[in-house]
């Protein structure tokens, strides 16, 4: 094997490996973008607060509403109350 055949195999093996992990990271992209953000609770949150007419807000777990004003934008974790 000469110094030119050895140094075309490990060019062909990089670009193999660089190809292959492209190919991952737009498959993650891909379905992050998808799947995973779509039912994402914080962009959620984002959009409603953003579009509340309101200027505070609360922040918490489900419980996060007891005992407070109905003025305030209520950002609360869905889950057993």
């Amino acid at each position: 094997m000469s110094g030119n055949t050895g140094r075309r195999y490990g060019a062909i093996w990089v670009t193999i490996v660089v190809a292959i992990f492209m190919g991952f990271l737009c498959l993650s992209e891909y379905l992050i973008r998808v799947h995973v953000e779509p039912n994402d609770l914080l962009t959620r949150h984002i959009a409603f607060m953003t579009s509340a007419s309101v200027s505070d807000a609360i922040f918490g777990d489900s419980h996060a509403a007891l005992g407070n004003v109905p003025v305030c934008v209520e950002t609360r974790l869905s889950g057993a109350a």
